[in-house]
C-alpha cells in the first residue's frame, strides 16, 4: 500500500549511551538498515501495522486507528519495535508485548500520552533512547532483567510515574533517563549500577532518592 512507502530509510542507530561511558556500551544492540527491499516487500495487518515480509520486525503502527484498544496485539514472532514505531499514538491506553521481542527503538512509544500500562517482557534486552518519553499516563513500569543501560530521556516526562526498580544488572542509567518524572518516590539502584548521566533524576521530588544497596551511589539527588 501507498504507507508503506511512507516509512523513512534510516542508518542504523546505536542505543544512547550515557555521558560517562561503561564497558557495557560497545555492547548495545544495534538495529539493522531498513532497505528498499525491506520496504516494497512489508505487510501490514488488520490495524494497519506494517511488519517486515518475516515478521520479526514492528516497523509503524497505524496512528489513525480507533479502534477497541484491548483488541490491538502485536503479533507473536515480532522481535523488534521499530524506532517511532507508536510514537504519538495518543488513544492508545494499554498494549501487550509479546515475549518474542528483545529491543524496543527509539522514540518507539514517544508522546502516548493516554497510555496507563504496558507490560515489557523478560526477554527485552535494550530499550531505546526517548523510548517511553512523555507517556504521562504511565503509573509503574517494569525494566527487564537482561536490560544493562537505561538510555538517556527513555523515560523523561513520565509525569505519573510514582515508582520504578532498575534491575540488577543494571550498569548505567543515561542522560536525562527519569528527568521531569515529578510524582517519582521510590526508586533503588543496584549496585551494579556505576554511571549515572547528567540531569538523569532532574525535576523528581528532592529527598527521596536514597540507597544502601549501591556504595557508588549513596544518594542520587
Amino acid at each position: 500500500t501507498t504507507e508503506i512507502y511512507t516509512l523513512s530509510l534510516h542508518d542504523a542507530l546505536p542505543i544512547c549511551t550515557p555521558s560517562a561511558p561503561t564497558p557495557a556500551d560497545n555492547d548495545i544492540t544495534m538495529l539493522p538498515e531498513v532497505t528498499e527491499q525491506d520496504i516494497a516487500e512489508a505487510i501490514e495487518d488488520e490495524f494497519g501495522a506494517i511488519y517486515s515480509k518475516d515478521g520479526k520486525r514492528l516497523y509503524e503502527f497505524n496512528k489513525d486507528f480507533w479502534g477497541d484498544e484491548d483488541d490491538i496485539v502485536i503479533r507473536d514472532g515480532t522481535e523488534i519495535i521499530w524506532d517511532d514505531a507508536f510514537s504519538d499514538c495518543t488513544h492508545l491506553e494499554s498494549l501487550n508485548i509479546p515475549p518474542s521481542v528483545t529491543i524496543i527503538g527509539h522514540r518507539a512509544f514517544e508522546g502516548c500520552s493516554g497510555l496507563t500500562s504496558i507490560n515489557i517482557p523478560s526477554g527485552v534486552t535494550a530499550i531505546g533512547h526517548m523510548a517511553f518519553e512523555g507517556c504521562s499516563s504511565l503509573t509503574s513500569i517494569n525494566i527487564p532483567s537482561g536490560v544493562t543501560t537505561i538510555c538517556c530521556r527513555a523515560f523523561r516526562d513520565c509525569k505519573n510515574l510514582t515508582s520504578i526498580t532498575i534491575p540488577d544488572n543494571a550498569i548505567s542509567i543515561g542522560d536525562g533517563a527519569f528527568e521531569g518524572c515529578s510524582n517519582l518516590t521510590s526508586i533503588e539502584l543496584p549496585s551494579s549500577v556505576t554511571s549515572i548521566g547528567d540531569g538523569a533524576f532532574w525535576g523528581c521530588i528532592y529527598n527521596h532518592r536514597t540507597t544502601k544497596t549501591n556504595q557508588k551511589y549513596p544518594s542520587v539527588n
